[in-house]
C-alpha cells in the first residue's frame, strides 16, 4: 500500500471513529446539549414550581365561593364580591388545576339547579376528573342535562358512557339504571333489557338491583308490545 493509500484509509477510519465524530460535530452537540438542558429545566420548573404554586393559589381562591355555597349565597358564590373571585372566575383563571375544575363543576351544578342546562353543559365540558367516582359522575350529569332538554336519546347515550367509564358498585349500576329507564321511555326495550341484565348479573348486591327482576319483566313485556 502506497503512502497516499495509507493516508486515505486513515482519513476514512477517522471519519467513522468516535473521536472523529466528536471533533466534527462538537458544535452541533453543544447546541443540542444546551437545548436539552433548557427543556429539562423548563419541565422541572413547570412540574415542581409553577403547577404547585398555581394549585395553591387556586385553592385559596376557591375558599370564598365555597363558603358562600355552604351559606346558600349563590350569586356571591358564582360572581364574587369585587374583592374575592367567584366560581366562574376561579374556573376560568385556574383552568387545568384541580381547584379550577372543582369550581367549574360547582358552576355546572348551580346552572342545572337554575334549569340553565346548555350553560351547565359548557362547564361540565371544562372538567376531566380522573378519580373513581367523579370521572363517571360528570358524564352522567351531562346525560341529565340532555334529558331535561327533552333529548332523552342523547341522555341515554351519556348514561351508558358514564356506566362504562368506571367499574364500581356505585356509579356503574346507578348509571345503568338511569340508562335503562331512559331507553324504556324511548320504547327501546331491547337496550333497556341489556342494561338491566348487566345490573342483575354484575351488581346484584347493590341497591339498584332491589327490584331488578320486576324491571326486567317490564322491559321484556315492552319488547313484546313493540313487536
Amino acid at each position: 500500500m502506497s503512502d497516499n493509500q495509507k493516508t486515505n484509509v486513515g482519513a476514512e477510519k477517522q471519519a467513522f471513529s468516535i473521536n472523529g465524530f466528536l471533533e466534527k460535530n462538537s458544535k452541533m452537540m453543544m447546541i443540542v446539549g444546551g437545548a436539552l438542558v433548557l427543556v429539562c429545566a423548563a419541565w422541572w420548573y413547570v412540574a415542581d414550581v409553577y403547577k404547585p404554586k398555581k394549585e395553591k393559589a387556586a385553592n385559596s381562591a376557591l375558599f370564598f365561593p365555597q363558603a358562600n355555597l355552604r351559606n346558600d349565597s349563590i350569586e356571591l358564590a358564582l360572581n364574587g364580591d369585587g374583592e374575592n373571585m367567584g366560581l366562574i372566575e376561579v374556573a376560568k383563571k385556574y383552568s387545568g388545576t384541580l381547584a379550577g375544575q372543582q369550581a367549574a363543576l360547582h358552576v355546572a351544578r348551580i346552572y342545572m339547579n337554575q334549569e340553565k342546562y346548555k350553560e351547565a353543559i359548557e362547564y361540565i365540558d371544562k372538567v376531566d376528573f380522573d378519580d373513581e367516582i367523579l370521572a363517571a359522575t360528570v358524564i352522567g350529569l351531562k346525560g341529565d342535562c340532555y334529558v331535561e332538554m327533552d333529548d332523552v336519546k342523547k341522555g341515554a347515550e351519556y348514561f351508558m358512557k358514564a356506566a362504562n367509564k368506571r367499574d364500581n358498585l356505585f356509579t356503574t349500576p346507578y348509571h345503568l339504571q338511569k340508562a335503562a329507564r331512559a331507553y324504556m321511555f324511548l320504547n327501546d326495550s331491547k337496550s333497556a333489557l341489556k342494561a338491566l341484565e348487566r345490573i342483575k348479573e354484575d351488581y346484584n348486591k347493590t341497591y339498584y338491583a332491589a327490584d331488578i327482576d320486576k324491571e326486567i319483566e317490564m322491559a321484556k313485556a315492552g319488547m313484546i308490545d313493540n313487536k
